[in-house]
């Protein structure tokens, strides 16, 4: 399958949830949990933020039930599947559900892997063929526009530069470009595609530049107020909106706000509506046109500034996050990242480091690192740049794993971003850390761990009990349990664990083996055990293991 469905599992049993994300073959047939909500309300609220082609929904549940849910997202989000999940005495909701437009219903308790996979291919099925309509409405419109925004750029950049031949060339280059020359005032607008980077994993580069050229005709055909709308390609993950005011917005003295935000609106309500993902925009105060002034005075002038604003509103997302709306402020600062603040931050991530729990890990993250990025507001370069040397600080520049870790790096976009990958940092480190080797020779151990080791090597892919280690090494369980963990440093039980997930991880990269069949290799024959102990210890599945390494 060339595309995972992206879903949200919706229902206020948390055991429901749980059910969905590891009792069922998501991931191997191409289905990945994007989020889980507790109720409709919820739900609404991560449709907004994550880019979702499923929800599977119960239907009684506070707040916001499932049947209005349906309706909200029929409503809204129309491109949007929806699977109810029912029990007997609830089957006339479900009726009704799927009068409102839900794609079917399928039992809470009862219904097992099939009926699911059933429903979600049907869903699959629907989605791809709505996808495939709209690429093919837009493929010749876009061949003939896909320049533009190109080209655009271009002249800006010459007007930045002063390098066109007068004012008669520009005039003819805004006419050829079908830019328009603002009567009143222009600002611009940096405009931030959220999570572009999980964006060109989820979907293929074409797809990629397609969405792009359907968000800025969707941006040119707009209808707003007081203003027309031109967008230029910027970068990579960004693009630029230049607002051409009329006479009439410069007179209606403290309305530029409400007017941009009507902008935002507008384009965020069609982007929904017609794409897989957020944005968020930066934009530039309204630069008024003089009585009297040329174009080419006017367009040098303004440009630079709005532009300068713009790119600096913008760098408002790393804190607000996706979805955000920031206006230029002269008064907007970020704090500089001294020494003694990344000494303080090194300090919190070494702490960190020694902790051994996944749970505490993530809860230090937040309370030692994250709150204090929050409350300093630091320069969102500086935060990416000591980031940087966290990743040096822990790997050297020629291991694999450096170059897994750095290549991560390049998917935080914003604060929320951060907590994840210091998560992914600490937990690729722990689980890289080189257990102890009965073929060191730089390391003595005493014969008892040494034979025990050597057991482990050896046997591992089969059921390894204390009562078998002790019977090969002659000692009693407590004794060797003593032993063992103050001559290794690890007990016995963490030991066995992470050397069989060590192997699994070889096995993974390796070979093509099934992950039941890389389960059982490492004697743990009992996939959903190995699955969520693989998942504990490393940070992640088997499966998402293998796609990454």
């Amino acid at each position: 399958m060339n595309q995972q469905i992206r879903l949200i599992i919706v229902d206020d049993e948390p055991l429901v949830r749980e059910r969905f994300k590891y009792g069922f073959a998501l991931q191997e047939n191409g289905y990945v949990i994007a989020g889980e909500a507790e109720d409709g309300e919820e739900a609404l609220q991560l449709c907004e933020q994550l880019q979702t082609d499923i929800v599977i929904t119960d239907i009684v549940m506070p707040r916001m039930d499932g049947l209005e849910l349906t309706r909200r997202l029929k409503e809204k989000h129309p491109a949007i599947k929806v699977i109810i999940l029912s029990n007997y005495q609830e089957f006339e909701f479900a009726r009704k559900a799927v009068a409102l437009g839900a794609l079917g219903y399928m039992l809470k308790v009862t219904s097992g892997n099939e009926e699911l996979l059933s429903l979600l291919a049907q869903a699959r099925k629907e989605i791809e063929e709505e996808r495939s309509r709209m690429m093919e409405q837009i493929s010749v419109r876009q061949l003939l526009h896909k320049q533009l925004p190109v080209l655009r750029k271009q002249f800006v950049l010459d007007v930045l530069n002063h390098t066109y031949a007068g004012e008669q060339e520009l005039f003819k280059q805004l006419a050829d470009l079908k830019l328009h020359l603002p009567s009143g005032g222009l600002s611009a607008a940096a405009l931030h595609i959220d999570d572009y980077s999980g964006l060109r994993q989820t979907y293929p580069a074409r797809d990629v530049a397609l969405f792009k050229y359907v968000l800025i005709r969707i941006a040119e055909e707009l209808s707003f107020p007081y203003c027309k709308c031109n967008i230029l390609a910027w970068n990579d993950r960004e693009l630029l909106l230049l607002l051409h005011w009329n006479e009439d917005s410069v007179q209606q003295d403290g309305q530029y706000e409400r007017f941009v935000q009507t902008v935002f609106a507008k384009l965020t309500g069609a982007v929904s509506q017609y794409l897989p993902f957020t944005f968020s925009l930066g934009i530039s105060c309204m630069k008024p046109r003089s009585s009297g002034q040329s174009a080419s005075m006017f367009l040098q002038h303004s440009l630079k500034e709005a532009l300068r604003e713009a790119e600096l509103a913008a760098k408002r997302r790393f804190y607000s996050g996706n979805g955000s709306f920031s206006i230029y402020k002269p008064d907007d600062r970020y704090a500089a990242m001294d020494k003694e603040s990344v000494q303080q931050l090194n300090n919190a991530l070494e702490y960190i480091n020694g902790c051994a729990d996944q749970g505490e890990i993530k809860q230090e993250i937040h309370d030692l690192l994250i709150s204090r990025l929050e409350e300093a507001r630091f320069q969102p370069e500086q935060v990416t740049a000591w980031l940087e040397q966290a990743v040096d600080h822990f790997y050297l520049p020629g291991q694999a794993v450096h170059k897994h870790i750095s290549e991560k790096l390049d998917t935080v976009e914003a604060l929320h971003d951060v907590g994840p990958f210091l998560q992914l940092l600490i937990q690729s480190r722990q689980t890289e850390l080189p257990l102890p080797h009965p073929n060191d020779p730089n390391v003595h151990y005493r014969e008892v761990v040494e034979k025990a080791l050597q057991y482990i090597t050896a046997h591992y892919h089969m059921p390894v009990s204390i009562t078998d280690i002790c019977q090969q090494v002659n000692v009693t369980p407590n004794y060797f349990s003593m032993i063992f963990k103050k001559e290794t440093g690890i007990n016995y039980t963490d030991y066995l664990t992470n050397f069989r997930m060590m192997q699994a991880k070889r096995l993974l990269s390796e070979t093509s083996l099934l992950v039941q069949e890389v389960a059982e290799k490492i004697g743990i024959p009992d996939y959903n055990y190995f699955t969520r102990l693989f998942r504990r210890t490393v940070g992640c599945s088997p499966s998402a293991y293998r796609k990454e390494f």
